[in-house]
């Protein structure tokens, strides 16, 4: 495995990056037997595989001070996922199902001086292939959510968290086989609906 990442900061803006590329020999796969339902599972070795991707996360804060007494804070995060086969006998250089090329997640939060916050966020992901033979993918999907609360000098808070605002039906993860032919499967998990979570946080 070779990686290459940064930290820091500079001013307003922080950051952590990271590059790698790694060779694999034996990757050991889990496959779903058909035919399906079946909830049995069967592992099996790849010869050679390559893992490759990026990892990258920026948080900004931007004094609000002067207008509205508290502060903007930015947060994003990516990865960008390469899973391959390298030559595979029956799958060549097909992607390693299951894994979305690419994850992001983006957060707007205002947070005043006497300790409130509120702000909403955004979190995505790409198209992604559910069988090893690269016949069938997931759909990529975009949902909304907010979050507010109240963060006491103390240690403790309160918050609530608003998920998927938008209602959406999406697939938050799936099953994998060798080769569904193209044709629609049991593989997919369906995503929370709209839902909102309330809690308290002590820390000492």
């Amino acid at each position: 495995t070779i990686e290459l990442g940064t930290r820091g900061g500079a001013q307003s803006l922080r950051w952590d990056a990271a590059v790698y590329h790694a060779w694999l020999d034996d990757e050991i796969l889990v496959v779903e037997l058909p035919p399906l339902p079946s909830g049995e599972f069967a592992t099996s070795n790849a010869d050679e595989t390559t893992h490759a991707g990026i990892e990258l996360g920026l948080e900004s804060l931007l004094s609000l001070r002067r207008s509205l007494a508290g502060d903007l804070r930015l947060r994003a995060t990516y990865t960008y996922n390469r899973f391959r086969f390298d030559g595979d006998p029956a799958f060549g250089d097909n992607q390693i199902p299951g894994i979305p090329r690419h994850l992001g997640r983006l957060e707007a939060l205002y947070e005043h001086a006497s300790g409130v916050y509120v702000g909403p966020h955004v979190q995505a992901a790409s198209r992604y292939f559910v069988d090893y033979a690269s016949t069938l993918e997931a759909d990529s999907f975009v949902i909304d959510g907010a979050r507010a609360g109240y963060q006491h000098a103390s240690g403790w808070s309160l918050f609530v968290e608003a998920r998927n605002l938008g209602d959406r039906a999406y697939i938050s993860n799936t099953s994998t086989v060798a080769n569904a032919g193209g044709e629609d499967a049991e593989l997919f998990n369906p995503g929370e609906e709209r839902s909102i979570f309330a809690g308290l946080e002590l820390n000492w």
